[in-house]
């Protein structure tokens, strides 16, 4: 009886806190974004008095990619929920010129997207799984969005198709076809600034260059940010933001191997696992 109360509580405690959370202010002031850009500046994010980045400052233009990288636990999830409103901060953060403190939670969202690594499927159509806002008026934009994510010949082999229904969860597909089905739905709604939280790890090398290849030549205003773990598959001279003791270092990936010992240490275990740089 004592653990079934335990096994209550605890998912009745969730809700709770769930419940009480404060409504996004309608007070905050909502801007039409112009030459997106992100900028860290002096960032200090700290959970429970306990720092966990610190005075971290850092650009990146329109257009730009970038590999954040760092050990498990080293900050990288926790400046992506900084940067979408979720978490308090001291220093600035601004999108576009204009500090997210500024703005309402719901214009970040419009301008930044976050694609994760475990992605959720819908049992519904693979279109509708992927235009899930509907936006779309025409299949073929789907399908070409669905071609930049390698994933549109392996769609036009199912019986139905695009209208192929997915089981829950999308038990009926591969880890690597449900994190390209939902890369192709954030890329969807043309967010400015995305976010690639370790996306294509269930991909094999060939099919993760290739869509990484077709991400630059089809977006080439937005700004890519990759989260990853695959460090030895980083291209050499890449710009990299290595998070080490609470700082962000940035630089090309072949200085970083020959000029930080801690960086060289984490991309040495990489290239003995998973194989050699990609040039």
């Amino acid at each position: 009886m004592v653990n079934d109360i335990n096994h209550f509580l605890v998912p009745t405690d969730r809700i709770s806190r769930f419940l009480r959370l404060e409504e996004e202010s309608k007070n905050e002031k909502q801007y039409k974004l112009n030459n997106i850009s992100l900028e860290f500046k002096n960032v200090t994010i700290s959970i429970n008095s306990v720092k966990i980045l610190e005075d971290v400052s850092f650009k990146i233009e329109k257009g730009q990619t970038v590999y954040l990288v760092g050990n498990n636990g080293s900050g990288k999830s926790i400046l992506v929920k900084t940067l979408l409103g979720f978490l308090d901060y001291d220093g600035k953060i601004l999108l576009g010129g204009v500090d997210i403190k500024e703005l309402n939670r719901t214009t970040i969202r419009n301008y930044v997207g976050v694609v994760f690594q475990e992605p959720f499927i819908f049992s519904d159509t693979i279109k509708n799984n992927i235009d899930i806002f509907q936006n779309c008026k025409s299949l073929e934009e789907i399908k070409n969005t669905a071609k930049i994510c390698e994933i549109d010949e392996e769609i036009n082999k199912l019986p139905n198709k695009y209208d192929e229904i997915l089981g829950e969860r999308g038990i009926d597909l591969s880890g690597g076809q449900k994190q390209r089905i939902s890369i192709a739905r954030t890329l969807l709604q043309k967010k400015s600034i995305m976010v690639f939280d370790d996306v294509l790890s269930k991909v094999d090398n060939l099919t993760k260059n290739k869509i990484t290849n077709n991400l630059r030549q089809n977006n080439k205003d937005m700004i890519a940010i990759y989260i990853t773990q695959d460090l030895a598959k980083i291209p050499s001279n890449a710009n990299v933001f290595f998070i080490d003791n609470k700082k962000v270092i940035i630089d090309k990936q072949e200085n970083l191997i020959n000029t930080n010992e801690n960086y060289y240490k984490l991309i040495d275990i990489c290239k003995n696992v998973v194989g050699e740089i990609d040039e």
